[in-house]
């Protein structure tokens, strides 16, 4: 028999998991499997169960394919084309978007505005929300603008970046 070491303990461990699904205690199999020069006899109760079971399933390949990108791949996407190509974003109900409220809200105003001068221009403008804190989402929006270099933060005032 020209099986490896390898390969009959993983099928002992397979074999363990089915004896223990038979009722068949697997105390035996671990006395065998611990003792020195255990190999023929782990290959006599592989062989054994193999006829009596049935075949075993062959244990799993170690180099199993990975998720994720093939290796070698190089496809990038830069952030420059992707702003270009992106169109605005509407709500659901066809009103604009409240970054673009936003935005709208801070031009022309050179000394800036407070998130509570934001909020207030935004409902002037007919912006209508179902939020509990509407506060909050204005902010999220604003941080958002922020991170994306649009509009600058000035003691707590916002102010539109110029083009």
């Amino acid at each position: 028999m020209s099986t490896s070491v390898s390969v009959l303990v993983e099928q002992s461990e397979i074999l363990r998991k089915r004896i223990a699904e038979d009722t068949i205690r697997a105390d035996a199999l671990d006395a065998f499997v611990s003792q020195p020069g255990a190999e023929h006899i782990l290959a006599f109760l592989v062989e054994t169960a193999t006829e009596k079971l049935g075949s075993l399933p062959e244990p799993k390949d170690s180099k199993a394919k990975k998720a994720g990108r093939p290796k070698g791949s190089t496809k990038t996407v830069d952030a420059d084309t992707v702003d270009a190509v992106k169109k605005p974003r509407k709500s659901r109900d066809g009103q604009p978007s409240l970054k673009s409220i936003i935005v709208d809200a801070l031009g022309g105003k050179e000394n800036g505005l407070s998130l509570k001068e934001i909020v207030a221009e935004v409902l002037n403008k007919g912006y209508k929300s179902n939020a509990k804190d509407f506060t909050t989402v204005v902010y999220q929006n604003l941080y958002a603008l922020l991170k994306k270099d649009n509009i600058e933060n000035k003691d707590h005032r916002y102010v539109l970046k110029a083009a």
